[in-house]
């Protein structure tokens, strides 16, 4: 591993900082570590002087906040299905309305006020920050070469996207292989849905689309073009997932099993994302993609 690793997915990080908040927004079990894993989080937590805080759970998904007021942000921003009332993210506006009436309730019973008003300024300040990085600066990068299983890893932890994958693939719908893109793409590094979609159509005949690659920057493709490439994708993740649960069977570390009928699914699924009507009913369903021009 490197510097910086997980010891529990080996992602790379670049700063300590970066996997600490890995570390806490990723729930984990104990005692589903292998004694491997243990030593190795063990190790990472001691050199790195990493704080793991899972106090602030998030009953409606995996994500685990520093504080309170994070918890309840998270919540009200609808991120997670428990929570969410639509598709549409709560507005900054919104959020910040709750934020200043949390405070000014606070506030009546507190004596110090000038304190009071100290804290809700940097609170604001902070707030208006990660907004302004969310909406203006946060890229999502597409490419053949991506991972989907290993995205899901990094975001739920093994054991969550192993049965979030398990669930889409046995679902025979387009939906289901959208939920998985919609996952795997449109949540940004702090937990939080990304409202933009990063696929846009580039005229009205609704033949090309343009994106941004991590290897070449925007790109311009046909649409059948790109749903292959998102197809192949959605194939690699189904087969990898597959190998690795069998993988996990094999060593008694997991209690997943999957009967005849299931792998046949299964198979039948991978088989229908090669169908190119399929593929053009998933184009219609699809959240990566940003509304037809007119």
């Amino acid at each position: 591993m490197g510097n910086y690793d997980c010891p529990l997915c080996e992602h790379p990080f670049k700063s300590r900082v970066a996997l600490e908040k890995h570390l806490n927004r990723v729930k984990m079990c104990i005692e589903t570590l292998t004694d491997e894993q243990k030593r190795l989080l063990d190790e990472v937590v001691k050199k790195f002087n990493i704080k793991l805080d899972s106090k602030y759970d998030c009953d409606g998904c995996d994500y685990i906040a520093k504080n309170k007021d994070n918890l309840i942000k998270h919540q009200k921003a609808g991120v997670c299905q428990k929570y969410r009332k639509d598709e549409t993210p709560t507005s900054d506006r919104t959020l910040l309305k709750d934020l200043i009436t949390e405070t000014i309730k606070e506030d009546m019973v507190h004596r110090n006020i000038d304190e009071r008003l100290d804290q809700l300024s940097r609170r604001i300040s902070t707030f208006e920050t990660r907004q302004s990085t969310t909406a203006n600066s946060y890229i999502v990068y597409i490419d053949s070469s991506d991972s989907l299983i290993k995205k899901l890893i990094t975001q739920m932890g093994l054991k969550q996207a192993i049965e979030f994958v398990r669930t889409s693939a046995l679902t025979l719908d387009p939906s289901s292989d959208s939920r998985l893109l919609d996952r795997a793409y449109m949540v940004d590094d702090y937990g939080d849905r990304i409202s933009r979609p990063p696929v846009q159509y580039t005229n009205t005949t609704d033949i090309d689309v343009e994106y941004m690659s991590q290897l070449s920057g925007k790109k311009v493709r046909s649409l059948t073009s790109f749903m292959d490439m998102l197809a192949e994708l959605l194939i690699d993740c189904y087969s990898q997932t597959l190998s690795l649960i069998s993988e996990l069977i094999n060593k008694g570390k997991s209690d997943l099993s999957l009967d005849a009928t299931e792998i046949a699914i299964w198979s039948k699924h991978q088989r229908n994302l090669m169908d190119n009507k399929y593929k053009k009913k998933l184009a219609k369903r699809i959240t990566l993609m940003g509304p037809k021009r007119k």
